[in-house]
């Protein structure tokens, strides 16, 4: 998993300073609509190619799906290693199919090692 995270690093730095300058990189902005999985994932890999960007949720927290449902039992339905980012593994989880507040904290745990918090603007509405 670590090999194929460096992969997509390099294969996004090189290919970002193929297709654009560092000017035109940091004169474009993206808008990323909500702060679930995609959104994070999304955050991190711009912020590897040097892109500025932002992300805009509507509720009052990370984790889009995770956050809303939050009823009893909710856990994910696939092996608990395999509901993690490529370049964010996590090797011990509680259980082998985890539930909404472990989940939860994993995508807290990447917004903070990433330093994405500065992206996220939460509480927005459309």
């Amino acid at each position: 998993m670590q090999l194929l995270a460096w992969f997509t690093q390099w294969v996004f730095s090189t290919n970002t300073n193929i297709r654009a300058s560092h000017a035109a990189k940091q004169s474009n902005n993206v808008i990323i609509i909500g702060c679930g999985f995609s959104g994070i994932g999304l955050g991190v890999l711009l912020q590897w190619a040097g892109v500025k960007f932002v992300i805009l949720e509507k509720a009052e927290e990370i984790g889009g799906t995770w956050w809303y449902n939050d009823y009893p039992g909710a856990a994910v339905d696939v092996k608990s290693h395999t509901y993690c980012y490529s370049f964010f593994s996590k090797r011990i989880w509680k259980d082998t199919y985890s539930f909404r507040d472990e989940i939860l904290q994993y995508m807290r745990d990447v917004v903070l090692y990433y330093q994405l918090k500065q992206h996220i603007r939460l509480k927005v509405k459309g």
